[in-house]
């Protein structure tokens, strides 16, 4: 299983996954701030984790679509998706690395200041051409499950 953590920040989700996954796995934390990455590293290396990746980018410019065209079988957006600049383009290049059939999980709470409403996310998603498999909606947030279809229908990325 390889996993994205887009938007990884001090690596909160991407350290337990890369201890889910194992060895024959892996997490690639994407960033934009480098302390954050290195943060990770650090916390991977006291963990003695050699399956996690760090890549430096900005979400939405193309740089992960351009790097890993369908390379993901999962990938997490949590908290993240209100911090980029362009938010269709932070899905369709989501929507890019993910392979068909990969999934894509979105985590927005009312307490993020970034917090995006669940309409909008929804519309995102659809636009990027992804397919909702899966919601929970809760009175402070949502979390959402979508999934790149078989057929190649997923719009260009950014």
């Amino acid at each position: 299983m390889h996993l994205l953590d887009a938007g990884a920040g001090p690596g909160r989700l991407t350290i337990p996954l890369a201890e889910v996954v194992g060895p024959t796995g892996s997490v690639t934390a994407v960033d934009v701030q480098p302390r954050m990455l290195e943060y990770v590293r650090q916390r991977a290396d006291e963990r003695g984790l050699t399956n996690v990746r760090l890549l430096l980018a900005e979400l939405g410019r193309g740089t992960l679509a351009a790097l890993e065209p369908e390379t993901y079988d999962r990938a997490l957006l949590v908290h993240v998706l209100g911090e980029t600049d362009d938010p269709a383009a932070t899905f369709r290049e989501l929507a890019a690395v993910l392979r068909p059939g990969g999934r894509l999980a979105v985590v927005e709470h009312v307490g993020d200041p970034h917090y995006v409403r669940y309409a909008r996310v929804r519309e995102l998603g659809e636009a990027a051409g992804l397919r909702l498999l899966e919601e929970r909606r809760f009175l402070l947030g949502h979390t959402m499950v979508w999934e790149k279809p078989h057929d190649g229908a997923t719009k260009g990325a950014a």
